[in-house]
């Protein structure tokens, strides 16, 4: 807040400034010395105030294609719109141009005083190289501060990482130990779903690690994360069912990238002692796409999902920064929840 005051102030500044210097400067129309009966000489100015309406005209023309270049320049931040905000710059050169050799004519009808054509051409393109300069300049202001901000979350979650390190290592080793513990022709189940727990934290613990994993990985991580939410509920309560269409599971992706969406189906469409369900699906069948669907029962009490949960808002930022531009989600809620997610993962991401 105290940074837009602060560029606020300056600008109101530059204009007053420069403003002031042009119309006293040029508006100038005859020096006259006079001496005084006490022997000293005073220098009388004169001004023509036409002239002076029509260089105050002038700025503010100057005023207006200096802030709409401003605007255009500070488009150029995103690279597919670089060719229009320069074409639609240029031409606001030219408009301003225009309307500061006709308006004078219009607004200042009779009045002799004429500025000459090269004074407006270059009070305009004073303006504009200046303008040219502040709208660079605050581009790169932007960048680095966005460098540096991004650069403190990364340094907040590395220490955030070191400081959580410890306890998945600690249950990953505790769940080995009380799957040593577990008799297992008399508990198959509890054992199978120590197992199964284990299994998915070594997933957490060493194959997030990785830039990228398989989506069969993925896939398999999903289905145990399934497995062990229905153990809260009755057989007969949830009916989940994760299909896979086509074969190329061998594809790479980011780790955890599905698993949120998931979370929040059982989350928010599955109520204990009411019937549900849950279905995933994972379309493989288009070559270097990978379309995933959740669909999920809505209940009475069922809140919606369109503002999302802190998983879900974390996925949405990571798919945003991993495929900015090869993603697609959309959601739909009517008789039930969908979510679809369209993904082309990188060229490299495929072993």
């Amino acid at each position: 807040m105290k940074t837009k005051w602060l560029e606020a102030g300056i600008n109101l500044l530059f204009w007053g400034c420069t403003g002031w210097f042009i119309v006293s400067t040029f508006s100038v129309e005859s020096q006259e010395i006079i001496m005084e009966t006490n022997g000293y000489e005073s220098i009388k100015t004169v001004r023509n105030f036409d002239r002076a309406n029509l260089l105050l005209l002038n700025v503010l023309i100057a005023c207006l294609l200096f802030y709409t270049n401003l605007y255009l320049i500070t488009r150029l931040k995103k690279r597919e719109n670089f060719f229009y905000p320069l074409l639609f710059s240029g031409a606001a050169f030219l408009v301003a141009l225009l309307l500061i050799t006709s308006l004078p004519r219009v607004f200042f009808f009779g009045i002799q005083t004429i500025i000459s054509i090269p004074l407006v051409f270059g009070i305009l393109l004073f303006y504009y190289a200046v303008s040219v300069g502040y709208g660079i300049g605050k581009l790169w202001w932007i960048a680095e501060a966005q460098r540096q901000r991004l650069t403190l979350e990364k340094k907040q979650a590395e220490l955030n990482l070191l400081r959580l390190q410890l306890h998945p290592h600690f249950l990953f080793n505790v769940l080995n130990n009380l799957l040593a513990m577990v008799d297992q022709k008399r508990n198959p189940k509890m054992a199978e779903t120590i197992d199964r727990l284990s299994g998915m934290l070594r997933y957490v613990v060493y194959e997030t690690e990785r830039d990228s994993v398989s989506l069969e990985k993925e896939i398999n991580f999903i289905r145990d994360y399934a497995e062990l939410q229905l153990m809260r509920y009755e057989q007969e309560e949830v009916d989940f069912k994760l299909t896979v269409e086509g074969e190329d599971r061998a594809i790479l992706v980011e780790p955890g990238i599905f698993i949120s969406f998931v979370e929040n189906a059982f989350k928010h469409g599955v109520q204990a002692e009411e019937q549900s369900f849950v279905q995933v699906c994972f379309d493989l069948t288009i070559a270097g796409k990978i379309i995933f669907t959740v669909r999920n029962s809505i209940h009475p009490n069922y809140p919606s999902l369109e503002k999302g949960g802190t998983g879900l808002a974390a996925t949405r930022k990571r798919l945003q920064i991993v495929y900015p531009d090869q993603h697609q989600l959309t959601i739909k809620e009517d008789q039930c929840y969908t979510l679809k997610l369209e993904l082309q993962p990188h060229e490299n991401h495929h072993s």
